[in-house]
């Protein structure tokens, strides 16, 4: 019994001394002087990771469980990178200690990216230290893991934001809402995103949802579910892309039950007056420079089937392959009165452009069988033939029965009709 009482009163000894030394960390912890020093080890912990500077000008909450940061700002070379003006933490300290950066909850009030080109790249794309490599990338260390990432009202500010190769990027994107959880470990991504939205300004564009998931693992990009909506378009992604980082190799589903031209034309003003919602699906496989597309659209200017290989990485991108069209109605794809048809057929391309986004630079030829062709008043049935395009001019040498206001009654035989656009 003496030895028991005696085991006893250790362990309440040593109870309460336990006890006492966790009230004395708690109370430290909520002192001036101990939330100094975690802003301190916050802000070296960080250039472990960062190329740039971390400012917080203030932090307060419980430092074991969560913090509460405010004025907090990201700068590299003299220049700003971001700025926020709240951000909430809740997590584990012992985990935050001893498993890396591992966070149960990011909230993000009011940040603001600045985004500056400088040469072909993007400052911000400088700003995360290059330490790991896999399949020749680059990145940290040590494991970041973010739980749940919660932003709201952010903003991205574009430096010279005049658009290049035919697309016009906006000068502002504001009111970014998003909810989202990222992963990293040397060298591994993944995001998984429940929701994103924002509106950009100059030009205008609207994305009201984004949603899936994105991770890199050794040099391949997996796309889970991604799906896009707009005001106006929706857009749906699924696959991979392997060897992303030398030769790209695509493996993907691409599939739109309403893609808006007329709201594409603020980005691209190559399509502005196309007036056209098509629905479409599609799939791309192969890399850059031998590229397999199998298409099916469908719109009010007709209905288009594609099985064609494309050349992206050529200096002139080419397409040769299979085209079927039904009813095809040229005028609203080419916003132009003057091109209204009624075109079936099913035809062979050889086709090249010097600019992907312009329809006008397309050079080549399209060799076709149609049981019926209405075009420019005149009209052809059971035709055979060849279509040359020379930018804004085209050829057609039909041979099969035509007629029209030009040329008659059903007079058969072979001729060649040119329009200049």
């Amino acid at each position: 019994m003496q030895l028991a009482r005696r085991l006893t009163h250790a362990l309440i000894l040593v109870l309460t001394l336990m006890i006492g030394a966790t009230a004395a960390a708690v109370i430290v912890s909520q002192t001036a002087w101990f939330k100094n020093w975690v802003r301190a080890y916050i802000v070296r912990e960080a250039g472990l990771y960062l190329n740039g500077t971390l400012t917080i000008e203030r932090l307060s909450g419980n430092v074991l469980f969560g913090l509460e940061m405010e004025n907090i700002d990201v700068s590299m070379d003299g220049q700003h990178l971001v700025a926020v003006k709240d951000m909430g933490l809740d997590y584990n300290f012992w985990d935050f200690v001893t498993k890396g950066l591992s966070v149960d909850n990011l909230r993000l009030d009011k940040p603001v990216i600045y985004l500056q080109r400088q040469g072909d790249t993007w400052t911000l794309s400088r700003l995360i230290k290059k330490q790991e490599g896999e399949a020749n990338r680059l990145g940290p260390a040590r494991p970041i893991s973010i739980a749940d990432i919660g932003v709201t009202d952010g903003t991205f500010v574009i430096d010279d934001p005049v658009g290049t190769s035919g697309v016009d990027v906006p000068s502002r994107i504001e009111h970014i809402d998003a909810k989202l959880a990222f992963k990293y470990e040397p060298v591994h991504y993944s995001i998984d995103i429940s929701h994103v939205s924002f509106r950009g300004s100059e030009p205008a564009i609207a994305l009201n949802a984004l949603s899936g998931s994105v991770s890199v693992r050794d040099d391949e990009v997996y796309v889970e579910k991604v799906a896009i909506r707009t005001a106006e378009t929706s857009l749906l992604v699924n696959g991979a892309v392997r060897d992303y980082l030398s030769r790209p190799v695509f493996n993907l589903q691409v599939s739109s039950d309403k893609l808006s031209v007329p709201e594409l034309a603020r980005l691209f003003p190559v399509l502005a007056g196309v007036q056209l919602q098509p629905q479409f699906d599609a799939t791309l496989n192969g890399p850059t420079d031998r590229l397999g597309v199998v298409m099916n659209v469908v719109a009010s200017a007709g209905r288009v089937h594609a099985d064609v290989v494309a050349n992206m990485k050529a200096n002139v991108p080419s397409v040769t392959g299979s085209v079927s069209v039904r009813h095809l109605d040229l005028e609203p794809v080419l916003n132009d009165p003057r091109r209204r048809s009624d075109i079936t057929a099913d035809a062979k391309l050889d086709l090249h452009a010097a600019s992907l986004t312009d329809p006008r630079s397309i050079r080549g030829t399209i060799a076709f069988d149609a049981p019926r062709i209405a075009a420019e008043g005149y009209a052809v049935d059971r035709a055979h033939g060849v279509v040359r395009l020379e930018g804004p001019a085209l050829a057609l040498d039909v041979r099969g029965g035509v007629y029209g206001a030009a040329a008659g009654d059903d007079v058969p035989g072979q001729r060649c009709l040119e329009a200049i656009g």
